[in-house]
Parts: structure tokens; C-alpha cells; sequence
């Protein structure tokens, strides 16, 4: 479920970048932190 959702916010990103409605950048932090953290750490950004 955690890698799920770390996938759709890197996806996210790269759609954000594509289309620069929102700072995609932003997305494929959070969303490569959620993928490399504990569920703990994930609350930390």
C-alpha cells in the first residue's frame, strides 16, 4: 500500500512536470521518500 502510493505521487510528478500546473518536483520527492522510508519516517516531509 506504501509503495502504491509512493508509485502514484513519483507518476504524479512526472505529470506535473509534463503539465506545470503543480510543481512536479515537489511529488517525486515526497513520493521517492515514501518509497525509501518506514511508514515512521513518512511523516517527517
Amino acid at each position: 500500500m506504501k509503495k502504491l502510493c509512493g508509485i502514484l505521487l513519483l507518476i504524479l510528478g512526472v505529470v506535473g512536470i509534463i503539465m506545470p500546473i503543480m510543481p512536479g518536483w515537489i511529488f517525486i520527492f515526497i513520493g521517492w521518500a515514501i518509497l525509501k522510508s518506514t511508514p515512521k519516517n513518512m511523516f517527517v516531509y
